[in-house]
């Protein structure tokens, strides 16, 4: 098996574990705190998630540079590790003298509740000790290894998890349990990575203005418009929405959101392990590869957004209503319309990197243009339908991101979509449609009737497809 299909099924593999610790929790959370608590939760985390999207990325950097590391000259690197590293420090100084008034002002001017100053004090500890964690990872990851970090991760969930519960259930700390669990966990998840990279690498603090303006303009800026676009597009809708719903209102958006931020982690591996790849093959002007590469991906991630909506279609809404009870009783419709804006974006990733790496300038371009389309159509749409609205939004927004990343792939590195993957497409669309038609008209399909549909249609599709994927499983594996 080939080192990135390792570092993908591994990663993958974390990914999934944090989807499950999310469903169960979320059920459970969702049951003692109610959806105001969610609301509270959604309000708090919601401008942390935005200004993490504004920090400087470093991954691009460390991917680029981290080559020398590999080529053991380890005293070239040193010192623009220990740079970029010193830059993290620093920013956090600068982000925590920042966000404590800012917090302060939100809490008692805008939102007029100075109980979120204490919560949002604990957020501020998580996004700053996040920030180093990320950066550790992306080190781990530049080496093109992933099982640390998923260690790493998984004890972070379960401390999470089993930490929040305690405060929760014992202490009844209400909404500062989950900030609770979520510091934790991330205190564990930075203590496990920073012992293994000192492995890697040995920080000293030193900071050279040279090294950090030449790794931030020739990398770190475009990737920085990258991580501040989709950061936007994800949870900018959630922030601004704090002003315009209730609070049960607020705190079904946050479920729904945190439900389906999750489901789009699952993709997380392709995106991460398939840059360095993109990077390599593009610099030897080798398109063919990438093109073959490229198809493959795309018909397994397509075939998963077939089987997905497959799954919503049937078996979906019973097991959604009956795992999150009747605080979530008639969402079902919202939570498809976020659920498929987010697969029908993922399906299409290895275009979206490929364009990434070859002209960041015009990946930045249409992001922006997304977020434009995206924050044009919230403000109205969400006065006038409420949550259905945000969610309308999005699903319009997120349509459009496939769309253009296959145009523009294919105008400037000639790159076209397979027959065999828009055959992949349209069929995937049509049975969005037709699940979004019947639970829009409030329809209901018997449990066991539907079962059986749901797993005489898989068995097909895989039946039909065994070879398309078996194929594309060899190219994947090559690389």
């Amino acid at each position: 098996m080939s080192k990135f299909l390792k570092n993908v099924i591994y990663m993958f593999g974390g990914k999934s574990f944090i989807f499950f610790i999310a469903l169960v929790s979320t059920a459970i959370y969702i049951r003692k705190l109610g959806v105001e608590g969610y609301a509270l939760l959604g309000t708090v985390l919601s401008i942390f998630y935005l200004v993490d999207k504004m920090d400087i990325p470093y991954f691009l950097s460390l991917v680029k540079f981290n080559h020398r590391l590999q080529k053991n000259n380890k005293d070239s690197f040193d010192p623009m590790f220990s740079t970029l590293y010193s830059s993290l420090i620093i920013g956090n100084i600068i982000f925590a003298l920042l966000l404590l008034p800012l917090t302060f002002f939100l809490s008692t001017k805008v939102y007029d509740n100075p109980k979120l100053f204490p919560l949002y004090l604990i957020a501020i500890l998580y996004f700053l000790i996040n920030r180093t964690s990320v950066f550790l990872q992306n080190l781990i990851r530049a080496n093109r290894t992933e099982i640390p970090i998923q260690k790493a991760v998984v004890l972070n969930n379960i401390a999470l998890f089993l930490f929040s519960l305690l405060l929760l259930f014992v202490f009844d700390l209400g909404v500062a349990s989950i900030l609770f669990g979520i510091l934790a966990g991330i205190t564990l998840e930075f203590a496990i990575l920073k012992k293994y990279t000192n492995k890697l690498v040995k920080y000293k603090f030193y900071f050279s203005l040279n090294l950090f303006l030449k790794a931030f303009k020739k990398y770190a800026s475009q990737e920085y418009f990258s991580e501040l676009t989709v950061g936007l597009i994800m949870w900018g809708g959630l922030f601004i929405s704090t002003f315009y719903l209730d609070s049960v209102s607020l705190g079904i958006l946050t479920v729904i959101l945190f439900l389906v931020i999750s489901l789009r982690g699952l993709f997380s591996p392709i995106a991460y392990h398939i840059i360095p790849i993109f990077s390599h093959e593009i610099h030897k002007k080798n398109f063919k590869k990438i093109q073959r590469t490229i198809n493959s991906l795309t018909s397994i991630l397509l075939l998963f957004f077939f089987l997905s909506t497959v799954f919503f279609a049937t078996i979906g809404k019973e097991l959604y209503i009956f795992y999150y009870g009747a605080e979530m009783e008639g969402t079902y419709l919202i939570f498809l319309f976020f659920a498929y804006a987010i697969l029908a974006w993922r399906a299409f990733i290895p275009y979206t990197w490929v364009l990434f790496v070859a002209n960041p300038v015009s990946h930045n371009k249409i992001f922006s243009f997304v977020t434009l389309i995206l924050f044009v159509l919230l403000v109205p749409l969400v006065i006038l339908k409420g949550v259905m609205g945000v969610a309308f939004a999005y699903f319009i927004a997120c349509l459009s991101i496939p769309l253009l990343f296959v145009y523009y792939t294919n105008k400037f590195l000639g790159i076209r979509i397979s027959n065999e993957n828009l055959v992949y497409s349209f069929s995937g669309i049509i049975l969005m449609i037709i699940t979004l038609s019947i639970y829009r008209l409030d329809l209901t399909l018997n449990f066991v009737l539907s079962s059986i549909l749901f797993f005489v249609f898989c068995l097909i599709t895989i039946i039909i497809n065994f070879k398309k994927m078996k194929k594309a499983y060899k190219i994947v594996n090559s690389l």
